[in-house]
């Protein structure tokens, strides 16, 4: 919600699966990704994402609520109990970076 009232057009995935469909189908700037989803945990979506090339430079951004350490390169990571502005901040300076 922090992000579409702070102008972001947000595209949301029920699970890991539906996440990489959405990715493929509006290469989206930034993913803000859960390591928990059903269907294809996080660790899984980041590793495709990974692998391909029309996404591997796509920064991603981890919302977890765990005290996983992350074994792949991201953006950020944020904790679930950190504030939502949170989430807008690391995505504004994850996008100025990158343009």
């Amino acid at each position: 919600m922090e992000l579409r009232i702070s102008g972001f057009e947000v595209i949301e995935a029920r699970d890991g699966v539906a996440a990489l469909r959405c990715v493929e189908k509006f290469s989206p700037d930034v993913v803000i990704l859960d390591l928990q989803l059903p269907a294809a945990g996080g660790l899984d979506v980041r590793q495709e994402l990974l692998t391909r090339p029309d996404t591997r430079d796509v920064p991603v951004i981890v919302v977890t609520g765990t005290d996983w350490s992350v074994p792949f390169p991201t953006a950020a990571v944020i904790r679930k109990t950190d504030l939502p502005s949170r989430v807008v901040t690391a995505v504004t300076h994850v996008l100025e970076a990158w343009t």
